[in-house]
């Protein structure tokens, strides 16, 4: 997906073959993790068909069945006649309400005030939706309640798909691949029972990998990483430098965290705070 980020926005499933699977491995790390419990996934969002997708291998190789959230039609189009997954057009929220969705080409995302689809929407159509709960669009699919594997990357929008409110009692996902999660939310997750598996699987992909205590193998798959806080989409902020840490040195797209001296927890250093003597969201 980072392709698509960095200007291949017409790169859709006629291309696919240059780029087909998981820019990273997801796909195999799922495929070598798995517990074969549903073998269901969600995908969100499921972006294009076949190129950089984390689930096509899935389903195509392994026999999976799953559901694919996407909104922006241009994507869409493309999953219903190349795929086999239920596909819902939606934008996921932490609640239902009406929201500008910029489109450009086969990129798009939710605008907020200030954030990277603001800057984004400048040269983009946009257009008025209503989004859509998570665990709304899982009922309306009968997704099962143990789900084998969520791969969740919504452009900085992660927090807002699992919310607070999210029912975790109801819904379990054995594995998970978020892009760049921020404290808050791998807070919410490793309350909820999920442990941390480990960083990106390359250096062009930021995502978090996860398995749940119930995972069967799941100490196994937890037990060779440390956790270390990756840099997170900064979607309030409107610009500032590159950070040299930050995955493609995009400033749209990294925020500092800095680890508390007193009790080691991490919080936003802010651009003009940040020193590159400073220790990076290292949790102990």
């Amino acid at each position: 997906r980072k392709v698509l980020a960095h200007g291949w926005g017409a790169l859709v499933s006629p291309l696919s073959f240059m780029c087909y699977g998981s820019q990273g491995g997801q796909d195999r790390w799922v495929i070598a993790s798995a517990a074969n419990a549903s073998r269901y996934y969600v995908d969100l969002a499921a972006n294009d068909a076949e190129c950089l997708s984390n689930t096509v291998r899935l389903e195509r190789e392994h026999g999976w069945r799953g559901l694919c959230i996407e909104p922006n039609p241009k994507y869409a189009v493309h999953l219903a006649q190349r795929r086999a997954c239920r596909l819902m057009q939606a934008a996921v929220a932490s609640d239902e309400r009406d929201v500008d969705f910029w489109m450009r080409d086969a990129r798009g995302g939710i605008v907020d005030s200030g954030g990277v689809d603001s800057i984004r929407a400048r040269a983009g159509v946009v257009s008025r939706l209503r989004t859509r709960r998570l665990e709304s669009l899982l009922e309306e699919a009968n997704a099962p309640s143990v789900i084998e594997y969520l791969s969740l990357d919504v452009e900085g929008h992660e927090e807002e798909a699992l919310p607070d409110g999210f029912p975790w009692n109801r819904y379990t996902f054995l594995l998970l691949s978020i892009e760049l999660p921020p404290p808050s939310l791998n807070a919410r997750l490793f309350s909820a029972g999920y442990l941390f598996a480990r960083n990106a699987l390359s250096y062009q992909v930021h995502d978090t990998l996860y398995v749940h205590r119930s995972h069967p193998r799941a100490a196994t798959i937890a037990s060779n990483w440390s956790f270390v806080q990756m840099p997170a989409h900064c979607n309030h902020q409107s610009a500032g430098p590159p950070l040299p840490f930050c995955p493609g040195r995009n400033r749209f797209y990294c925020c500092a965290y800095r680890r508390h001296p007193a009790n080691g927890t991490t919080r936003y250093a802010g651009w003009q705070h940040w020193r590159a003597s400073d220790p990076l969201g290292v949790v102990t």
